[in-house]
């Protein structure tokens, strides 16, 4: 098994060329000057599929040490944008990637094996993929769709915490959409501000705060048979002690009666 600092060395997986020695290559790329990193950047754009681990080490790099400063932008993600012509969230996924496996599992063999993978499906393996499973997670997704590896690893992750199968394969639906770019950001500040109040970054959790959040909010003005209402009520309430891990009390202010909850009262 290939250690850090591993010299540099090409192989061939499933017909692509991966670069060996990746952590030790990016570790020198970074400890180049701020114009050498923005210049490898931008030299690497278009080839995405081939160098996403030396990218998402080199933009990690730029944000942790804000050099994006150096070059005039005030915020990351002008500089991603306007500077590199990246989306912010293929940014994120980038870093994502190169922080789980070159930092956290940290090894070059494992990088090897998945690398052929690409990027869009390597990032639903972040927190999945590790030296013992990997040859198994290739060997299954190497043919699936990006939207069928992200169905197994949510199945994997369901299994993970004990969840029954029911509830694996209910915690596998997939749900896709397309959004404009300024509808796209405007999803992804509500994620994240709910991440904030949740205190949690996984991020289907808080995009069901979002909705539920817009339900609790907006539902009275649909329903009007108080029997409807009050079943949104109890399912909205559902979902949000399963989101934040906690036992919730609703109590009816017109009555003062505890319409949800009530069997975590005790006298």
């Amino acid at each position: 098994m290939a250690k850090k600092g591993a010299a540099t060395e090409a192989v061939r997986v499933a017909g692509e060329s991966i670069s060996f020695g990746l952590i030790k290559r990016v570790e020198d790329s970074c400890s180049a000057s701020s114009e050498q990193m923005l210049e490898r950047l931008l030299d690497l754009r278009n080839s995405i599929d081939e160098t996403y681990f030396e990218m998402g080490g080199l933009f990690r790099k730029i944000l942790d040490n804000k050099i994006y400063l150096e070059f005039g932008f005030t915020d990351w993600r002008s500089f991603v944008e306007e500077k590199l012509g990246y989306g912010i969230r293929k940014t994120q996924y980038l870093m994502q990637i190169y922080h789980y496996f070159a930092v956290e599992v940290a090894d070059e063999e494992t990088i090897r094996k998945i690398s052929p993978l690409g990027w869009s499906k390597c990032k639903e393996l972040v927190g999945v993929v590790d030296p013992k499973n990997v040859d198994d997670w290739v060997k299954q997704c190497i043919n699936l769709t990006v939207t069928e590896v992200s169905q197994k690893a949510a199945e994997f992750f369901a299994e993970k915490k004990g969840l029954p199968a029911e509830a694996a394969e209910k915690a596998a639906r997939m749900v896709s959409f397309k959004l404009y770019e300024a509808q796209a950001d405007n999803v992804e500040d509500a994620i994240k501000l709910a991440g904030e109040v949740s205190g949690s970054d996984v991020r289907s959790n808080n995009l069901s705060l979002v909705a539920l959040d817009y339900l609790s909010h907006n539902a009275g003005l649909v329903a009007t048979d108080p029997v409807i209402k009050a079943g949104m009520v109890k399912n909205s309430l559902k979902a949000l002690e399963l989101s934040l891990g906690m036992k919730l009390i609703a109590i009816d202010k017109s009555t003062d009666q505890v319409v949800f909850g009530q069997e975590y009262v005790t006298a």
